[in-house]
């Protein structure tokens, strides 16, 4: 008899602190625009992601996707700048694009969207590093406030 192993899950959730202003169609959101740095999700070993949560600590509706690598992307990462990832020289560490639909709240409630493996939005995505390396695009435009935006991802550990 051959035991299957579903392995475990685990999930890494990063927050930063949004700068104030208005973001134009595919711009990074980052946390700095001048030092901008990518999202650092330390999962480790080899696994899937399988679920992806987007919050804001304010009332939007906007839609973000997540260019998602296995070593630091030399794109860039300043907030409120059009992006340039992937670059050719970051496509062998590419291992793919979350995409968030339609950011939505309750009342006076965080914005928030999920992204899972029967929802659009192109997971799972498989990975085969310690750290997952992420750079934050709007899709549509956005108008952030200073407030923490968190991603939470949630992957499926081969053991």
């Amino acid at each position: 008899m051959t035991r299957v192993s579903m392995g475990t899950s685990k999930t890494i959730q990063v927050s930063k602190l949004m700068i104030a202003d208005a973001k134009g169609a595919g711009d990074v959101v980052s946390e700095s625009a001048s030092a901008g740095t990518d999202w650092d999700f330390a999962f480790g070993g080899i696994g899937k992601i399988t679920q992806a949560v987007i919050t804001h600590d304010a009332a939007i509706t906007n839609n973000f996707s997540l260019l998602l690598f296995n070593n630091p992307p030399t794109g860039i990462r300043n907030d409120n700048v059009a992006n340039t990832s992937p670059l050719t020289a970051d496509v062998p560490y590419y291992l793919g694009r979350i995409d968030w639909m339609d950011m939505s709240y309750q009342g006076t409630g965080d914005a928030s969207a999920i992204c899972t493996v029967t929802t659009y939005g192109n997971l799972p995505i498989e990975y085969n590093t310690p750290t997952i390396y992420g750079i934050l695009l709007t899709v549509d435009g956005v108008t952030l406030v200073a407030e923490d935006l968190t991603i939470a991802l949630t992957a499926r550990m081969e053991d």
